[in-house]
């Protein structure tokens, strides 16, 4: 599943994807759920259940909406990334 991963993006900084993306969650201050879950490409529904579980995902602490949606923090997520990138 790691390789998979690092495969991924590999091909997403070879066609330039991954700086596209970085630029646009600069733009967004949050994410929700399901675009938190895209980017990560998994389902929102692993998102939930991990943020349940452990009021967190990946170590991203969202904010809870008055609606009681998530949204998650963008610079944390673009940090994520670059986490990954080493």
């Amino acid at each position: 599943a790691a390789s998979n991963l690092a495969a991924e993006e590999s091909a997403l900084q070879a066609n330039g994807l991954l700086e596209k993306l970085l630029r646009r969650l600069e733009v967004l201050s949050h994410l929700t759920t399901e675009q938190f879950a895209e980017i990560l490409h998994v389902k929102p529904e692993t998102i939930r259940s991990g943020f349940c579980r452990t009021g967190n995902y990946c170590g991203i602490i969202p904010l809870k909406l008055p609606n009681r949606r998530l949204a998650w923090p963008a610079k944390n997520v673009a940090r994520l990334l670059n986490e990954e990138e080493l």
